[in-house]
């Protein structure tokens, strides 16, 4: 039997839930796969959560498959991932990527666009975030089976789309040691930052060796897949590149629209070993963002 199944992450955010609510009443999806981190940093954050999702899955006569991940063990994501989306079928489905940690993210996209499955990716924002980010960022990893061609008599490009994180900026500079930097800054202000902060973040990378701003949009779509087309294809063949997304997680799906494209670049994910149970407040209705699977085309 084939399924318009609904791919999700479990999360404590508002969101998360109200995104699932929200969705089943546009797109009446009949199967959720819902992947959750097993550590208890995350389970324990989260259960509650998914203890909510089941019993709304259950009223509506839902098929839900909880599918247990280990959060730094991307070979095991790969291949619990891989089971669980290589036989979804010809029917429509749906990939939440509100919640969902940018590795997830790449490694869904790698096995829906591998098997050309119809797709439609859907990305909500909070109403607002709180004052508490993710925190201590860990070791960068390059993601399975898109980590791009390394030349030793190169030099390394290293493009982030970037909100107003520094610590993670610092930590991939400095693990990777690029000659050249470039920072895509979010251009859109749905999280009211304020000009001041701009700058002040600005002002403190100041000490990153040949570094470029470019403030972009990374929600509207292809806006940074053609800025990369027109500033980077020339330096692709210079250059050994990485792209690294920890601004809005919409612009995941440029880089991996652009690493398929290219795929001696390399894509890079930065995790944080703390998150926080405040990170985010509600869920903004106003501005829903989606990409169909055509985009990746």
């Amino acid at each position: 039997m084939s399924y318009n199944t609904y791919i999700t992450c479990a999360s404590w955010e508002e969101r998360f839930l109200q995104s699932i609510y929200d969705d089943y009443d546009k797109y009446k999806f009949d199967k959720i796969i819902l992947f959750y981190f097993q550590e208890d940093r995350f389970f324990s954050l989260s259960s509650s959560n998914i203890e909510k999702i089941e019993a709304f899955a259950k009223k509506n006569h839902i098929k839900i498959e909880k599918v247990a991940l280990t959060f730094n063990d991307q070979i095991k994501i790969y291949s619990e991932a891989e089971r669980m989306l290589s036989t979804l079928g010809k029917s429509n489905h749906y990939l939440n990527i509100a919640t969902m940690p940018r590795h997830l993210i790449y490694i869904c996209l790698d096995l829906l666009t591998t098997h050309k499955y119809t797709f439609e990716v859907l990305y909500y924002i909070p109403d607002s975030y709180g004052n508490e980010i993710a925190k201590n960022p860990d070791i960068p990893q390059l993601l399975i089976k898109h980590s791009g061609i390394f030349e030793a008599d190169k030099e390394t490009l290293l493009v982030v789309s970037a909100g107003l994180d520094k610590e993670r900026i610092f930590q991939l500079y400095y693990y990777f040691e690029p000659y050249k930097t470039i920072i895509l800054e979010e251009k859109q202000n749905y999280s009211e930052i304020k000009k001041e902060e701009r700058l002040d973040f600005q002002k403190s990378l100041s000490e990153i060796h040949n570094l470029d701003f470019f403030e972009i949009d990374s929600f509207t779509e292809n806006n940074i897949f053609n800025f990369m087309e027109k500033e980077l294809t020339s330096n692709i063949e210079e250059y050994n590149t990485l792209l690294c997304a920890i601004g809005p997680k919409i612009a995941s799906l440029e880089f991996f629209k652009f690493n398929k494209l290219h795929p001696n670049t390399g894509i890079v994910y930065a995790l944080s070993q703390d998150y926080s149970k405040n990170y985010s407040v509600g869920i903004d209705k106003k501005h829903i963002f989606s990409r169909t699977s055509s985009f990746f085309s």
